[in-house]
C-alpha cells in the first residue's frame, strides 16, 4: 500500500518515512536506508528524518554514518531526548564513553523516565570505573522497569564491587526469577555461598550446569544445521535431509528448533517436494509465527494448490 502511495505521489515524505519503518521491521535495512535518504532529500532540515536514517544505518552496522546523522538531528533539535539518546548510544557503541556520558545525561535531563538512556548511562559509568554512580543509576532503572533482568544483573555486579554481597545476591536472584536462563546471574549465585547458604548455592550451580549443557546441545544442532546447508548448496539433497533430521533430533526443544524446521522445509521446496516442505514449514511457523520467509513460502504453496 505504501509503495502504491509513493507511485501516485513520489515526493510524499510521510509515505517514504512509513515505508522505511516497515522495511526496517522486515530487516531489509539496505532498502530502508535508501528510502530514508529519499525522505531526507525532500526535507534536509528535518531532525526526525536524520534520526530515522541514523537508526537504519546503526541497524546496518554503519556506526560512524549513524553518528553523523544523530549529530545532525541533535543540531537541528537540541531538546529532542530521542536524538540525544541515539547520539549517546552511537558514541557508547564506538567506545567513546565520556562523550556518550554527556549525551546520555542530556537525554535523561530531557526525559527523566527514559529507562533505556539511564541503563546505557549506567553502563558507561561502569566502564569508566564508577561503580557507585552506576549502581545509583541502575536503582532508578529497576524502579522504572522492574522486569529488566539485565539491569538487575548489572546492579548486582556493581554492588559486589562495592562490597555489598548480600544486596548483590538479591538482585542476581531477581534477574534469574525474570530470566531463568540468565547464565551469568546463575553462575554468580552458585558462588555466593556465604550470602545464600551452601544448599541454595548448590541448586544454582546445578541449574547453571544444566544451562551450559543445553547451550552445548544448541551449538551442536546449529553445527549440524550448517553442515546440512552446505550439503544443500552442493545439491547433495539426501545428505542435507539426513543432517537436518539429525540436527532436529539433537536439538530437541532447543532454541534453534524453529530455524532447523524452516531451513529443512525450504530445501524440500527447492527440491520440488512441496508436501514435505509444507509440513516442515508449518512446524516452523509454530516457533516463528511472523517469519516472512516461512509465511511467503506457505502462501506460494497454497496458491499453487500444492503440498496437499
Amino acid at each position: 500500500e505504501l509503495r502504491n502511495a509513493i507511485r501516485i505521489s513520489p515526493n510524499h515524505s510521510g509515505a517514504l518515512t512509513a515505508l522505511g519503518m516497515v522495511l526496517t521491521r522486515l530487516a531489509k535495512s539496505q532498502d530502508a536506508i535508501l528510502t530514508f535518504r529519499k525522505a531526507l532529500a525532500l526535507d534536509p532540515n528535518s531532525a526526525e528524518a536524520h534520526l530515522n536514517l541514523g537508526i537504519a544505518l546503526a541497524d546496518h552496522f554503519n556506526l560512524e554514518g549513524a553518528l553523523a546523522e544523530f549529530s545532525e538531528a541533535v543540531r537541528l533539535a537540541p531538546d529532542s531526548a530521542a536524538a540525544r539518546y541515539n547520539r549517546g548510544r552511537s558514541l557508547f557503541d564506538l567506545r567513546r564513553n565520556e562523550e556518550a556520558k554527556a549525551e546520555l545525561e542530556a537525554a535523561v535531563r530531557l526525559a527523566p523516565d527514559q529507562s533505556a538512556a539511564l541503563y546505557l548511562l549506567a553502563l558507561a559509568e561502569k566502564q569508566l570505573n564508577r561503580p557507585e554512580r552506576s549502581a545509583e543509576l541502575l536503582r532508578k532503572v529497576v524502579a522504572l522497569d522492574p522486569g529488566s533482568s539485565d539491569a538487575h544483573y548489572l546492579l548486582g555486579q556493581n554492588l559486589a564491587r562495592l562490597e555489598k554481597p548480600s544486596e548483590a545476591a538479591a538482585h542476581w536472584k531477581r534477574a534469574v526469577e525474570i530470566n531463568p536462563n540468565h547464565g551469568e546471574a546463575l553462575y554468580n549465585l552458585s558462588r555466593s555461598v556465604n550470602q545464600i547458604g551452601p544448599a541454595e548455592a548448590r541448586q544454582y550451580r546445578e541449574r547453571f550446569a544444566a544451562l551450559q549443557e543445553k547451550r552445548q546441545i544448541t551449538e551442536r544442532a546449529d553445527t549440524l544445521g550448517n553442515f546440512a546447508l552446505a550439503s544443500a548448496s552442493a545439491r547433495d539433497w539426501e545428505q542435507a535431509y539426513a543432517q537436518f533430521e539429525e540436527a532436529i533430533r539433537v536439538c530437541g526443544d532447543c532454541r534453534s528448533r524453529g530455524d532447523l524446521h524452516k531451513n529443512l522445509g525450504l530445501i524440500y521446496c527447492r527440491n520440488g517436494d512441496l508436501k514435505s516442505g509444507k509440513r516442515e514449514l508449518r512446524i516452523a511457523l509454530k516457533f516463528k509465527p511472523n517469519d516472512p520467509d516461512v509465511l511467503k513460502s506457505l502462501r506460494i504453496i497454497e496458491e499453487m494448490g500444492e503440498g496437499k
